[in-house]
């Protein structure tokens, strides 16, 4: 089975709105558009923020330990984080890799470490075939050249499933690198783009129609 997960807690005094109720959202939305299926487990995530973050005590760890102990079937997971926010005005995507980074933020991302390459190819190359919404695949590893966008790309759940040799993406509209309030007191709903957020959703759902198969 591939697991969708999504952690459901926040930073200190940060309501949450994109970090992470957007993708709350999105995993409920997909498990209601979706069901009966049992290819897919949809988890919500606890500890994901700090003091938890990357260490024993994250929900996504003990829930990866727990897979690995009673040797469940599990195929990849897929990381829902951050959705909420795009832009298609100039100038609105950071990113530390150059001048051949989009520089507006109106397009989703999947970010995979390399042993994960096949699962976004896969799920990539459904949206570009099926989908009328930009979509970006990432893949690389944190002791590259590229140290800060590396640790971004690990920042969330799919951490978990890589150290256990599980293959995990991060599917998010790139955290930081666009949304000005993130880990904020200002992360509240009103600041979502709800018509992009809805479209990527509804691409999402179009794309889990069929298993995903990681060959």
């Amino acid at each position: 089975f591939t697991v969708i997960g999504a952690h459901y807690d926040s930073v200190f005094e940060c309501p949450g709105a994109n970090d992470n109720g957007s993708a709350v959202a999105t995993l409920l939305e997909l498990a209601r558009l979706l069901p009966g299926r049992k290819d897919l487990r949809f988890v919500l995530f606890a500890n994901e923020e700090p003091p938890f973050y990357k260490t024993p005590g994250m929900g996504s760890r003990v829930y990866v330990e727990r897979l690995v102990q009673r040797t469940e079937a599990i195929k990849n997971m897929i990381c829902l984080e951050t959705m909420g926010y795009y832009s298609q005005e100039p100038n609105s995507q950071r990113s530390p890799w150059g001048d051949w980074f989009p520089t507006v933020g109106n397009f989703m991302a999947v970010a995979a470490d390399l042993q994960s390459q096949r699962l976004a190819q896969e799920l990539v190359g459904r949206w570009q075939a099926q989908v009328p919404f930009p979509c970006l695949g990432i893949a690389a590893t944190p002791e590259s050249e590229f140290e800060l966008i590396q640790a971004g790309l690990g920042m969330s759940d799919q951490d978990s499933f890589w150290r256990a040799a599980i293959p995990a993406v991060m599917i998010t509209d790139t955290v930081f690198y666009r949304y000005a309030h993130y880990h904020t007191e200002q992360d509240t709903w009103e600041k979502l783009t709800y018509e992009p957020f809805a479209r990527v959703v509804d691409g999402l759902a179009q794309i889990l129609s069929s298993e995903v198969s990681n060959v």
